[in-house]
């Protein structure tokens, strides 16, 4: 899996969302300065698939507030959601599940 770095993210910060270790990370990428990690850089994270080899997907309807689970492109269960919190915005986008954890 390739993680392309965010403004002030660092390669032990990089580590601990994807729990792996550090120097796992450093050694799947040997070109990499671990102490100099800059905005739009891609770095490997070894242990984890393509995305495109996944075959789940979820879908999330901020406006319908709805969950939709897909497997193979095939709809395989729809849940209501509740989404954000009051006075913060949801965040939007693409995201691969790295830890799940009931009602966190």
């Amino acid at each position: 899996m390739l993680h392309t770095v965010k403004k002030g993210e660092t390669l032990t910060q990089i580590s601990r969302d994807y729990r792996t270790p550090l120097q796992a990370i450093i050694q799947a990428n040997p070109t990499i300065n671990p102490n100099l990690i800059y905005p739009g850089q891609r770095i490997n994270i070894p242990g984890f698939p393509e995305a495109s080899t996944i075959p789940y997907r979820i879908d999330i309807s901020l406006n319908n507030r709805k969950l939709r689970l897909f497997k193979n492109e095939n709809l395989q269960k729809a849940y209501p959601i509740a989404v954000g919190k009051m006075l913060s915005t949801t965040p939007v986008g693409s995201y691969i599940i790295v830890n799940k954890a009931p009602n966190p």
